[in-house]
């Protein structure tokens, strides 16, 4: 492989981002989200193999530094990454993000389950910041790879809806989100995106010791250093009319009618224009903002 470009951000004030937890006298814990950070200071570097990546990740999740997934236009200094990457640059390094409790034995199982190209690739394995302290270690987390040559990313974006619909124990986890419109996916579908922060920091544990600190972060060494990405073409309009069926599936099963999506542009996003009616049952204030959770969601 051809070196790699990777870049860090830090928050400029020294905000930490991470999440905290803190650990109250009946033994619960209070969670404190990660922060809303809009000015950034950037750390580059080229790595030629996967320990290097191991490396700089471990030194940077301990300044509470976050990884950025796409490449950087230049060096920030007290300043937005807004505009600062490219959505189309392809990408040599993969990040699998687990948000799941269950379905698989183990992250080995997993990746078998996943796809035969996994067999035998060496990775990087960092468990998530609730790990060992909202409960057992288990499969949420981050899984990085190497690739044997830049991937599209709108391609790898494409196959990671594909394995959510197709793969049994993740297809059995796809949930409508809280405007029943729309598909949450077990498996993350936008650690492709070059924008997308992978937030790899340690958590900031309040009252109480990580109890699974040096287990966090690690690199499985395998047969083979590279991810050689034999994924055949997927072509999104399959995807999705089969997202469009799977949302229309969970919608009767929950007694919903059917019901087609309208999107408008607002701000540079997609906005979605008809969602359902929905209840509050959560209200949380920070980092300036009031956060609504709707229909029973706690994100």
């Amino acid at each position: 492989m051809n070196p790699v470009r990777i870049n860090f951000l830090a928050a400029a004030d020294g905000t930490p981002l991470t999440k905290q937890y803190i650990q109250l006298p009946n033994g619960e814990y209070e969670v404190k989200p990660y922060p809303m950070v809009r000015s950034f200071n950037s750390f580059e570097y080229t790595i030629s193999n996967l320990t290097d990546w191991y490396n700089t990740i471990k030194a940077h999740s301990e300044l509470n530094h976050c990884f950025l997934k796409g490449t950087l236009d230049k060096k920030l200094v007290n300043e937005s990454r807004a505009g600062h990457t490219n959505p189309v640059e392809p990408t040599s390094t993969v990040v699998l993000d687990l948000d799941f409790f269950d379905g698989f034995s183990s992250f080995e199982d997993f990746l078998t389950k996943l796809d035969p190209m996994f067999n035998n690739v060496s990775y990087i394995r960092q468990h998530s910041t609730s790990a060992g302290i909202m409960g057992a270690a288990g499969l949420r987390g981050h899984l990085f790879f190497l690739t044997t040559k830049p991937q599209n990313l709108a391609q790898l974006k494409v196959w990671l809806q594909y394995k959510n619909l197709t793969v049994p124990a993740l297809a059995d986890r796809l949930e409508l989100t809280a405007s029943g419109m729309s598909l949450r996916f077990p498996l993350d579908v936008t650690t492709c995106q070059a924008d997308k922060i992978i937030y790899t920091a340690l958590p900031l544990c309040d009252n109480f010791e990580d109890p699974i600190r040096d287990e966090r972060l690690s690199i499985v060494q395998k047969g083979k250093e590279l991810l050689e990405w034999n994924a055949p073409f997927i072509n999104p309009q399959l995807i999705s009319e089969m997202i469009d069926d799977k949302v229309q599936e969970l919608r009767t099963a929950a007694g919903l009618k059917k019901r087609g999506s309208k999107y408008g542009v607002r701000g540079g996003k997609d906005v979605l224009q008809n969602p359902d009616t929905a209840t509050v049952t959560g209200i949380k204030e920070g980092r300036g903002f009031v956060y609504l959770n709707l229909n029973g969601g706690d994100s």
